[in-house]
């Protein structure tokens, strides 16, 4: 974009400060041919150009934004944009439906459920110190991580990281029928702690919030919801569990 378009784009209230400009190099192009509708094409030409090593960086001022759209992107890069908590990711490991992931400039482990798509952001550990370089999830939950400035090989230890990296030892609760019509049953007579049961729509829009006490089985009506897919989120002190709940 010539600085003229971004100063007329400015002066009519559109912030610019996410657009990154690339000297000398080419925007993504694409042509093609629609049918009969929208969904209905072939593909002429695709130059990704710029987007070929695109690495997306979200702004500060961005990040409290209500709504997120995505859009002529591979999901590889659209789940970049999701978490922009990393600045130079550096190691990866998982156990059943945690990963972790590290970050060499901040030293922090940061904690995602991928049971749900895209993966949700848990929480993270700092390490406290820049170079964190590798990291391995090992028995009871010890993560062992390396550093390459300090020449050292160190572990967080199972008090600080089980509650995320463990879901046997996590809240867990059972959610029936799946798919439902008329009403569910949400299970949570297992646990031994109070819970936040939270309802959205894929959307985002919050459809039911209530409080569960310890070893509480709770019946939702749910005959008047839209049929469709919701996410069932049950929250206790740093954990957070996930289900996806089908409306017929």
């Amino acid at each position: 974009f010539p600085q003229a378009t971004l100063d007329d784009l400015k002066s009519r209230g559109v912030d610019v400060d996410g657009i990154q400009i690339k000297a000398g190099e080419k925007t993504f192009f694409w042509s093609g041919k629609y049918h009969n509708d929208m969904n209905s094409r072939d593909t002429l030409v695709t130059e990704l150009n710029v987007l070929e090593n695109f690495d997306p960086i979200v702004p500060e001022s961005y990040q409290g934004s209500e709504f997120l759209m995505l859009g002529n992107l591979a999901p590889s890069v659209q789940e970049t944009v999701i978490d922009t908590g990393l600045v130079r990711p550096c190691g990866i490991d998982i156990l059943e439906d945690r990963m972790i992931v590290g970050d060499y400039q901040s030293g922090d482990i940061r904690f995602y459920d991928i049971s749900i798509n895209p993966a949700q952001y848990l929480g993270k550990i700092s390490t406290g110190a820049t170079g964190l370089t590798g990291l391995k999830i090992g028995p009871q939950g010890n993560i062992w991580f390396t550093n390459r400035l300090t020449e050292e090989v160190r572990k967080v230890v199972p008090s600080v990281s089980t509650a995320w990296l463990s879901p046997s030892e996590a809240i867990q609760f059972e959610l029936y029928p799946n798919p439902a019509k008329s009403s569910i049953t949400v299970d949570f007579s297992g646990n031994n702690a109070a819970a936040t049961l939270r309802v959205t729509d894929t959307g985002g829009k919050l459809i039911h919030l209530s409080e569960i006490s310890n070893k509480q089985t709770l019946v939702l009506d749910c005959s008047n919801w839209s049929k469709g897919v919701y996410l069932v989120q049950l929250l206790s002190g740093n954990q957070t569990i996930n289900r996806k709940l089908v409306k017929q």
